[in-house]
């Protein structure tokens, strides 16, 4: 602290406050054509003060059918319903409507293989009520597989794998 002078509070900014994480095990499926919430991947955090962010990061492992395209969706509820936590600009979007952006792709070119993604995003929630953050998938062609490959048989195909989110309050 030499040169620095008073240093009280001068190390508060970017503390982390609070850490929540939730971990699915169990698989979860998702067909082509529709959007879905990712059954067990959701988490809450109540922030204590409006101006802290909250980070979001999420691993997760997926497969489906050869050549399937999946979106994942991050949504929250700090307006009062869910929404999407990151969305497009309306100059940008198809028909000048704010649309939710993909937060990361699940694409798969083989049914056999077990493939991961993963994103991290700093929300400001503005905030002290509880937030659930929510992950959903749109898979736009194919099946959309979490923690498991397509196919699962008793031979040397059977992959499976854990899937997690977790949010944590950073004091601004």
């Amino acid at each position: 602290t030499a040169g620095l002078g008073n240093a009280s509070g001068a190390f508060s900014q970017g503390k982390i406050l609070q850490t929540v994480s939730t971990t699915k095990t169990d698989t979860f499926s998702s067909s082509a054509g529709s959007e879905n919430d990712i059954t067990g991947l959701s988490a809450s955090i109540t922030p204590s003060s409006s101006s802290s962010k909250i980070l979001i990061s999420a691993i997760l492992s997926y497969g489906g059918d050869g050549n399937s395209y999946g979106g994942i969706y991050l949504q929250d509820n700090s307006s009062g319903s869910y929404d999407y936590t990151f969305r497009a600009d309306a100059a940008n979007a198809n028909d000048g409507v704010a649309m939710g952006r993909f937060i990361a792709t699940a694409d798969t070119e083989n049914s056999y293989k077990l493939k991961n993604t993963s994103f991290e995003f700093l929300h400001s929630s503005n905030t002290t009520n509880a937030i659930t953050y929510k992950l959903r998938v749109n898979c736009t062609y194919g099946l959309f597989k979490l923690n498991r490959v397509n196919t699962i048989d008793s031979g040397a195909y059977r992959s499976l794998g854990t899937s997690t989110l977790t949010l944590m309050e950073i004091a601004a």
